[in-house]
């Protein structure tokens, strides 16, 4: 029978599988490409950035997944990852003034 925490592994699994497929054909490519990337001043804070993103998210989320409530899970992944991805944007703005 089909729960919620049921229905919220699968995603997870399923996002995990999917998330960890793109980030390592990203890594290629941007590997690839790597002397081709533009010479700017937001490159470097753009992955300084990307770096404190993940360890924030993953930090915020650490609770609920050591507890193994997964709505609780999905609640603070979704304004966790949302609210660090506004972070960027606040360097960029501050770089072009």
């Amino acid at each position: 029978m089909l729960t919620v925490e049921v229905v919220l592994k699968y995603y997870f699994a399923t996002v995990t599988v999917l998330g960890g497929l793109v980030v390592l054909l990203g890594t290629k490519y941007t590997l690839r490409t790597w002397r081709g990337l533009p010479k700017t001043k937001w490159l470097a804070p753009s992955l300084a950035m990307a770096l404190l993103a993940l360890i924030l998210a993953s930090t915020a989320e650490l609770p609920a997944l050591i507890l193994g409530n997964w709505v609780l899970l999905a609640l603070i992944a979704g304004v966790a990852e949302e609210s660090v991805k506004l972070l960027p944007i606040k360097i960029y703005r501050e770089l072009e003034n």
